[in-house]
């Protein structure tokens, strides 16, 4: 597909002023001496020509996958964002009564949260106990701990 120089002009213009014709065409083409109903004429014969159509079609899509990437944000970038936002929101400080107060508490764990699912580290822990006991022995064993405990409290 092959444009003239003024057809590549005005396809460039009109993606780029948000798909206005007419400042496209003014841009792109000597319209100085023109009528506006001409130049809006000629704007719109152009914008339709297939050739030029193509082209705008091609540009926009560029221009569009460009302002997607501008906003797109890396998973490094989330986390580094969330982080300091549980960190804003975790923040403490004392009341006139010397009462501490957590900014923002929930946020902070709705944060920290999102972290440990992005991360991975929100799956259940699996602990294997080895440590066989029968039920006598555990029986004898808290009943130890009891008399440790009751013998500690007498001494204070």
């Amino acid at each position: 597909m092959k444009l003239t120089g003024k057809q590549q002009h005005f396809a460039q213009a009109y993606v780029e002023l948000g798909g206005n014709a007419t400042e496209a065409y003014k841009q792109a083409y000597n319209a100085q001496n023109m009528k506006p109903e001409t130049i809006h004429r000629q704007a719109h014969e152009c914008v339709n020509h297939p050739k030029v159509s193509a082209r705008i079609d091609e540009l926009q899509a560029i221009a569009d996958e460009l302002a997607m990437k501008k906003f797109e944000v890396s998973i490094e970038e989330k986390m580094k964002l969330l982080w300091q936002i549980a960190q804003d929101c975790a923040s403490s400080s004392q009341d006139d009564h010397g009462a501490i107060k957590v900014s923002n508490p929930s946020a902070a764990i709705s944060a920290i949260a999102e972290l440990n699912k992005m991360s991975g580290h929100n799956k259940p822990i699996k602990y294997e106990d080895e440590t066989k006991i029968s039920m006598p022995d555990l029986i004898e064993l808290v009943a130890a701990e009891e008399e440790w405990y009751r013998k500690d409290q007498k001494q204070i």
